[in-house]
């Protein structure tokens, strides 16, 4: 088998981008940007990261309603369907 020599990326701005990719970070442009740049990039990420993920939304209506509302829906569909009006 044939070895390769793959270049060894070494320094600041490497681990700077390989902890961005970790965090799911694509920074357009970013070998053009100055390494102080990219620690501020990196720093609000990772603040970002940190914070607790909003709660989720407490269901207001009971599902016997909901399921009572699409009984009702069904049952409007099948009467149209067969022709006949449905009075409220």
């Amino acid at each position: 088998m044939p070895s390769m020599w793959l270049p060894k990326h070494v320094g600041e701005r490497y681990d700077i981008l390989r902890r961005l990719r970790a965090l799911n970070t694509f920074v357009p442009g970013a070998d053009q940007l100055d390494v102080s740049h990219l620690r501020d990039i990196l720093q609000a990420q990772e603040a970002k990261a940190g914070e607790p993920t909003p709660p989720k939304p407490v269901r207001t209506i009971p599902k016997e309603q909901v399921a009572m509302g699409l009984r009702d829906y069904l049952d409007f569909l099948k009467a149209q369907k067969e022709g006949r009006r449905r009075i409220y």
